[in-house]
């Protein structure tokens, strides 16, 4: 972790590197790698292939929140009022609760970390996940039927993902050079 700013929101800044990690019930890493855009698992996340069932009607998706805080990503950053920092790499925690707001104002009292004030709006306007719950992939029963088939996560995912992978930006970067080079641009 690099920084972290706070306000009504917190902020937190974070490496480029992030590793995935998946662990069964007894504690046991199932599966480690670094996030890349062809790691189905990630596609699979991002794209709302591989949730639990109840993510797609979660009663927390919107503004009524049960915890004292609310973590996502910031989607929206400067949409709503100018900032002087980054857009990338940026988390907003959204205060819920009194006790959330004591928490946040002790570590910015502290120094431990970095506040700043945001409109509210901003993350929330900017990421779904915060308005409503997730609408499931439209290969999400293919995902599953190959799945319970005995396909393998792997397998499974990849067969509803194909068209995504394949066009994923690390994809349409090699599109893009190969097309230039067929040219001579």
């Amino acid at each position: 972790m690099k920084s972290l700013r706070i306000s009504c929101q917190l902020f937190l800044y974070h490496t480029n590197l992030t590793i995935a990690y998946l662990f069964d019930r007894k504690g046991e890493k199932i599966y480690s790698r670094p996030v890349l855009s062809e790691d189905v698992y990630q596609v699979g996340y991002h794209k709302a292939l591989i949730y639990r069932e109840n993510c797609y009607a979660c009663l927390y998706a919107g503004e009524d929140r049960c915890g004292d805080l609310t973590i996502s990503d910031y989607k929206g950053i400067g949409t709503k009022a100018p900032c002087d920092f980054s857009h990338g790499k940026m988390s907003s925690v959204l205060v819920n609760t009194e006790k959330g707001k004591r928490l946040v104002e002790g570590l910015t009292e502290q120094r431990r970390v970095e506040a700043y004030s945001r409109p509210v709006e901003e993350p929330i306007e900017g990421d779904p996940q915060l308005q409503h719950p997730s609408f499931p992939h439209k290969k999400r029963a293919l995902f599953l039927r190959e799945y319970k088939k005995g396909k393998g996560f792997e397998q499974a995912a990849k067969k509803a993902l194909r068209w995504e992978r394949f066009l994923s930006i690390s994809h349409a970067r090699k599109i893009k050079a190969w097309l230039k080079r067929l040219l001579g641009i």
